[in-house]
């Protein structure tokens, strides 16, 4: 009896250590593009803000932002392998967020019109198709 509870102790500890050991293979990657994303993002809000606080319109601060980032990011080779509609939308929630009231964006609306002009100036839309699911 005691063997029986043994063995039974013995593989309920083995089976729950393979639960709690076990991860997906890309969740690691997953986490390092979300982190990738979201200093993208954060870079681009800062440039962006800046511009904005500098006097530059909606549109030259958005230029500015763009040219800048991709100086860094595309050296870096690091913007290519991530999704693309993910870093517009974090960088669009960011923005308005950020410093949206400056220029009167608030509410989803203004982070979808954001996030679609984001996407035209980047020319994403000729690379990747961007349905949604």
């Amino acid at each position: 009896m005691i063997k029986l509870f043994s063995a039974f102790f013995s593989f309920l500890f083995f089976f729950f250590s393979l639960l709690f050991v076990y991860t997906k293979p890309l969740l690691a990657s997953e986490k390092t593009d979300i982190a990738l994303i979201k200093k993208i993002s954060r870079d681009y809000t800062k440039k962006f803000c800046n511009g904005i606080g500098f006097g530059l319109s909606k549109e030259s601060a958005l230029e500015f932002a763009n040219k800048e980032n991709n100086l860094i990011f595309n050296k870096k080779i690091i913007a290519n392998d991530l999704n693309r509609r993910l870093i517009a939308t974090e960088i669009a929630n960011s923005v308005v967020v950020g410093c949206g009231y400056s220029i009167d964006l608030e509410g989803e609306e203004d982070i979808k019109e954001f996030e679609n002009e984001y996407i035209s100036i980047n020319n994403i839309l000729s690379n990747e198709s961007l349905s949604d699911n």
